[in-house]
């Protein structure tokens, strides 16, 4: 093997890219004070990790091919056979090199991160290239949804659950229905149902199912939390549903993990009683930790009240609403609304500018195909633009989609330190994660 060739891997890249970047920041910090200096970062420490990091690898792969030679004398020497047997040895085959060799395919395991990853940037691209447009959320949102479903009655069965549910709130005090968006002229998004809430919600389920059967799974779920001293859960409406295809038609915020395992219980239940209503509801969110293949759930995020500086009239004012704080890859901060799949686009979204600008640092030709697209200076880093026009030419060829899966995979792994909040399914699979950088050695 000619040692030479040999690259760092996606993850071992993105611990020198973040060397690089305290370099770049440290200069940027010292020309503040010299402003006039030439631009010239000290990347020696970067420099120095990318060699050691590549030295370990060759003595890996070095390793690896002595044991493999080894092997493979031991298969080519003469072997003596028991008295009375014969001697042999073991000859090529001399028509191997006609042989058709199968041309590797990228097919992720189902149910893995690989698998979750992959599905969002063909979602992402099928939205690009038949919306005109790219948005992290809805491609999120969109993730293993059925689509063309009947609705059945499922507008007359809302009508009949609200009215009912507006009859028990004008008669109880510590029931609450509203609707989101609060506006009256404007038309329904969500129905939000609470019943003596008196909890800040740490965790959140999310349930899907035909679209036809979303309020009457609402309804009977309700039936099954009444003796339950408080809860809280909003449901698509009919509305929406025939608008936009979501993997979640219901949601339940959950007080804290006691509440969650109880609430669960309470769904089973409910799903042994009522097997039809709940047809579909395996078609969740594939980044999303969940029970049984069907109860998804995930970290609410918590609110903080954000302090605008403005530095231009001297002031300080607060956002209009309470926000979450996000933190980026290199360490800065973004506002988001305090939605779980809002934090979760987010980061898909900074890592899929991750992952292309990997493909052409570490490919030159591809690289060349990029600049000859001429996209133009405020494609860089643009997640749009990748996703437009550079995102489809990757996953036409299996061995950079491969590469593309992987390098996102170790920009989530940092994202996910960073915001625990993301908690995101098979993060931690080291095992997973490895055999998806190695596929195509």
């Amino acid at each position: 093997m000619n040692y030479e060739n040999v690259k760092l891997g996606p993850i071992d890249r993105f611990k020198v890219y973040l060397k690089r970047r305290e370099a770049e920041k440290a200069e940027d910090e010292r020309r503040k004070y010299e402003p006039n200096d030439d631009y010239n970062p000290d990347y020696s420490r970067a420099e120095a990790l990318e060699n050691e990091l590549l030295n370990k690898k060759i003595a890996k792969l070095k390793a690896k091919d002595e044991k493999r030679q080894a092997k493979q004398n031991k298969r080519n020497h003469v072997q003596m056979l028991p008295e009375g047997g014969q001697a042999y040895k073991e000859t090529p085959n001399n028509l191997a090199q006609y042989e058709l060799k199968q041309i590797p395919r990228y097919i992720p395991t189902k149910g893995s991160l690989d698998d979750a990853i992959y599905q969002y940037l063909q979602a992402s691209v099928f939205m690009a290239q038949n919306k005109g447009y790219y948005v992290s959320y809805e491609a999120l949102t969109t993730l293993s949804v059925s689509p063309n479903q009947e609705h059945g009655k499922n507008l007359q069965n809302e009508k009949n659950l609200i009215q009912n549910l507006e009859n028990r709130q004008r008669q109880t005090n510590n029931f609450v229905m509203q609707r989101q968006p609060k506006d009256p002229t404007k038309e329904t998004n969500f129905f939000h149902v609470q019943k003596n809430l008196n909890f800040f919600p740490e965790k959140r389920i999310y349930l899907n199912c035909q679209k036809r059967n979303i309020a009457a799974l609402a309804y009977n779920l309700m039936g099954n939390f009444e003796d339950l001293d408080s809860y809280y859960l909003k449901f698509c409406s009919d509305k929406q549903a025939r608008e936009f295809d979501r993997s979640e038609q219901i949601v339940i915020y959950i007080k804290d993990d006691k509440q969650l395992m109880d609430i669960v219980t309470r769904i089973e239940k409910t799903k042994m009683e009522f097997p039809k209503l709940f047809e579909g509801s395996k078609n969740i969110n594939p980044f999303i930790k969940n029970y049984g293949g069907y109860i998804a759930y995930a970290n609410q995020p918590q609110k903080e009240e954000v302090n605008i500086e403005d530095l231009k009239n001297q002031t300080i004012a607060k956002m209009s609403e309470p926000q979450v704080v996000y933190e980026d890859m290199v360490g800065g901060n973004k506002f988001l609304k305090a939605s779980y799949n809002q934090v979760l686009a987010t980061a898909l979204e900074e890592a899929i500018v991750y992952g292309v600008n990997s493909i052409m640092d570490n490919d030159p030709s591809f690289l060349k195909t990029v600049k000859d697209m001429k996209l133009g200076k405020g494609a860089i880093d643009n997640s749009s633009a990748y996703v437009q026009a550079i995102l489809p030419e990757i996953l036409k060829d299996d061995k950079k989609s491969m590469q593309m899966v992987a390098n996102m995979k170790a920009a989530l792994k940092v994202l996910n330190e960073k915001n625990p909040i993301l908690d995101i399914k098979g993060i931690d699979d080291e095992k997973q994660q490895q055999s998806s950088v190695d596929y195509f050695k």
